[in-house]
């Protein structure tokens, strides 16, 4: 038990990595993240899933809602989508996109 908690921890502390290109569009981290800065719960979950190894894409926007598909990071697979309003969110996956393009 102690283990997981002490490689759960550790998952928290590495810093962002370029991901993959995954799920057919890719994604990288976003600049200006920081690690230990609070981040909402929509956020934590997209860079705890970069953090992990996994990819994502951006699958649509409307308006102040963004739609986020989780993809496995060895062949793209969809693993989860979720849909958010979360305005800290929407400015990382600009971020990212932005990043993205300029590759």
């Amino acid at each position: 038990m102690r283990t997981a908690r002490a490689a759960a921890f550790v998952l928290l502390l590495i810093p962002p990595r370029r991901s993959p290109r995954g799920c057919g569009s890719g994604s990288a981290a976003a600049p200006g993240w920081h690690p230990g800065e609070m981040e909402t719960s929509d956020l934590f979950r997209l860079r705890r899933w970069e953090t992990a190894g996994g990819t994502w894409r951006l699958d649509g926007r409307r308006g102040d809602t963004v739609t986020i598909t989780l993809c496995r990071c060895d062949g793209g697979e969809e693993v989860d989508r979720f849909v958010s309003t979360d305005p800290e969110l929407i400015t990382y996956v600009e971020a990212a996109a932005v990043e993205s393009s300029a590759d």
